[in-house]
């Protein structure tokens, strides 16, 4: 993967962290993205796939 930043690092928790206390109530992806993710971060619905799947202890010891 490219470089990420720090900050952007700190965004995709805050959205991980997000999609997975949602996730345990049984709602769908989508229903997640619409209602939850994108009134509050501005971003597509493929950047929410994709910063689904990013590590981000691995990234932040990269960065270190």
């Amino acid at each position: 993967m490219a470089y990420i930043g720090h900050n952007k690092l700190i965004l995709i928790e805050k959205v991980q962290q997000i999609y997975l206390a949602h996730k345990e109530d049984g709602i769908t992806n989508l229903y997640i993205y619409r209602k939850f993710i994108y009134p509050q971060f501005y971003i597509s619905q493929r950047t929410f796939y994709l910063w689904l799947n990013v590590n981000v202890k691995q990234e932040r010891k990269k960065i270190a």
